[in-house]
Formats: C-alpha cells, structure tokens, sequence
C-alpha cells in the first residue's frame, strides 16, 4: 500500500519510514536534522519535532470525526509515534528509539489512518520549484521589511507574521499547504488590523509595501493552486491586494474598506 503525501498521515508515515533507515547506532539528534531538514541545528530540529506532534493531533481530531470508525484500533499507532518524536530521546540511538517503536503494526496502522484521510482531504502536491519560489519570496520580503519599515510596532509586527509564514514553508513536509495557508492568514490579519500604519507606510516607503503586494499575490496563486477546496481565498486577498494597490487616499475618504477580507 503507496501512502499520500496530501495528508497528514501519508506525510508523517513517509517521515517515519526516513527516520528507521541508516545505521542503527546513529543518535536521534543526527537522524532528526538529516530527515527534517538536511542538517539542521538542534533548534530547528525541536521546532520540527513539535511540528510533528501538531500533525499527530491533527490526525487523531480526523479520525475521531468519522463515527464510523473503530477509533481505538485506528489511533493505536499514536502513542509509540509520539515517544519516536519525543524531543527527550535525542541522544539516544535509532535502535533505541525508532527501531523500538515504530513496529510494522504502527505503521500499518497509520497507513490505514491515511486510506481514511486521503478520501478527506483535496490537496495536489507544491513542485519543488512553487515552493522554492514562496521560501525565496518570503525570506526576500522579510530582509526588505526589516530594513526599510520606518514604522518600530508595524516592522515587529510584520516581521513576526512574515516569520510565521516562513516557519510553515520549511515545514511544508509536514504540515502541506493547510500550514502554509494559515501562515498566510496571519499575515493577512496583522495587514488589515493594522491598516492605518500600512495606509501611512505606503506613503513615505511604497517599494515595501508593493513587495507585500507581490508576496500576498504569489502566495494566493499557490494557496489556490495546491487546495481546490480553498479556491475562495482568491477573492478576500485579491481584496486587499487591490485595496494595498490603490492611490493614496486623504484618511477621510479610507471607510469604505470591506470587513471580510480576513477571512480567507
């Protein structure tokens, strides 16, 4: 049985298989960085492992909402998987670790978990090249609000959006789109919450705000391009792009903004 990768447990099954490949004796710590990220540092791996966890819990709240489901039999996999993923165990060995827990029932347990979900969830697959392309934006978007935002609360503000952003695109792997989208979200709320600042940020540095324009239009082509079932994202941020594009305006005449546009 192929598992996919359009779910969570299709991504942490594929992520756990990695882990249980290699030498036996080699410490978790060693096995997360490659797996997670190709050599990242002990941070990262942390954040990673905790992104992990979130998936875990995502597919428990999935499975428990079909009632047809005998849910006892179909979770049994989860206990094992979180000791596997326990940041305490990173200085043990995969044979410690991986090779004790995740049994083949585990994991034929959670590609069942994946056979339910995959009937779920409509997602296609980011290209390496789309998700490249959202990383490289992202990160580009973040040095030039950093740099150029004269506005202290707005910049911080932003920046920690933007960031958030950035966090969910690096764990594209576990989390697909559904993290990049709420990443995105965030950014949108902070955008219209804080439209007055943005309104006047405009005016004195426009290049920046045009580079927010470019960023929230890539990302909702690439939103609406891997979750068919989130299409309706294209008209709340089409609403504020167009909004953001907009001439300056005297403050008087700036009521007319729509309410919906966080909602996407």
């Amino acid at each position: 049985m192929s598992v996919s990768l359009s779910n969570p447990a299709g991504r942490v099954y594929t992520i756990l298989k990695a882990a249980g490949k290699g030498d036996q004796n080699t410490r978790m710590l060693e096995v997360w960085s490659s797996v997670l990220g190709g050599g990242i540092s002990e941070f990262e791996v942390v954040k990673g492992l905790t992104a992990l966890a979130e998936a875990l819990a995502e597919i428990e709240v999935l499975i428990r909402s079909d009632s047809s489901l005998n849910h006892e039999r179909y979770l049994a996999c989860i206990a094992p998987i979180r000791n596997t993923i326990s940041p305490l165990y990173l200085q043990s060995t995969r044979q410690q670790v991986v090779s004790s827990h995740i049994t083949p029932e585990v994991l034929t347990r959670l590609e069942f978990c994946d056979e339910v979900l995959r009937k779920q969830e409509v997602e296609e697959l980011l290209s390496e090249d789309d998700l490249s392309q959202i990383a490289r934006s992202a990160s580009e978007l973040f040095d030039m609000i950093k740099a150029s935002v004269k506005d202290y609360e707005l910049r911080v503000m932003l920046l920690e959006a933007i960031e958030n952003v950035r966090i969910y695109i690096s764990q594209y792997r576990i989390h697909g789109i559904k993290g990049i989208k709420s990443g995105v979200q965030r950014l949108v709320g902070v955008v219209v919450t804080d439209m007055d600042a943005i309104k006047k940020e405009k005016a004195q540095n426009s290049d920046s705000i045009q580079r927010l324009v470019e960023f929230l239009t890539q990302a909702e082509t690439v939103i609406s391009k891997a979750r068919k079932i989130y299409k309706a994202v294209k008209k709340p941020i089409g609403t504020l792009v167009g909004f953001l594009r907009a001439p300056a305006v005297p403050e008087e005449r700036t009521e007319g903004r729509e309410d919906g546009v966080i909602d996407v």
